[in-house]
């Protein structure tokens, strides 16, 4: 376990502890461990703080940081550090690129959603323009086997419109004789 990542990794050493007791403790398997820091760590023992001088310096001291009273470090442990600060960066490199990804996902999303909401106002607007377009003619007398285009294109001759049969798109009587 770690009591806080130092800023470096080989700044402050004693900050690992002896992961020994948590290795005797887990199961052994006969695969070797997944990740670059198991495998550092089974390699060797780690210096514990326990085993460091302690170091405390009140205010009117003014001898060297603790960190120079500490034991020198040692391959295994250098090595367990710097698997565990690649892992590390390896995490953070993965997060980043999850992050990235999910702003795209949120882009995609609202311009989904801007879409979604401009669909029913233009369907509104086209049904608004073909209702325009719509033109009713009451008290029309009915007469068996009549064209209806042709009845309405004399009308609208008297009415003073000039409407050609290509300019009509539908015409029915409502209602029956």
């Amino acid at each position: 376990t770690r009591a806080e990542l130092p800023s470096h990794p080989f700044a402050a050493l004693s900050a690992v502890t002896d992961p020994a007791p948590a290795l005797a403790a887990a199961p052994a398997s006969p695969a070797a461990p997944a990740s670059p820091a198991a495998r550092a760590l089974s390699a060797g023992p780690v210096p514990t703080a326990a085993s460091a001088p302690a170091a405390t310096l009140g205010p009117d001291a003014t001898s060297a940081p603790a960190a120079a009273s500490s034991p020198a470090p040692t391959a295994s442990t250098a090595q367990a550090v710097e698997a565990m600060y690649c892992e590390i960066g390896s995490w953070m490199e993965e997060i980043r690129a999850f992050r990235s990804e999910m702003s795209r996902f949120h882009t995609t999303v609202d311009d989904f959603r801007g879409e979604v909401a401009r669909l029913p106002r233009e369907l509104h607007e086209r049904d608004r323009e073909a209702l325009l377009l719509d033109v009713e003619i009451g008290y029309l007398p009915e007469k068996r086997g009549e064209n209806v285009v042709h009845a309405v294109t004399v009308l609208a001759a008297r009415l003073g419109v000039v409407l050609d049969d290509r300019d009509i798109v539908f015409a029915e009587r409502v209602g029956g004789v």
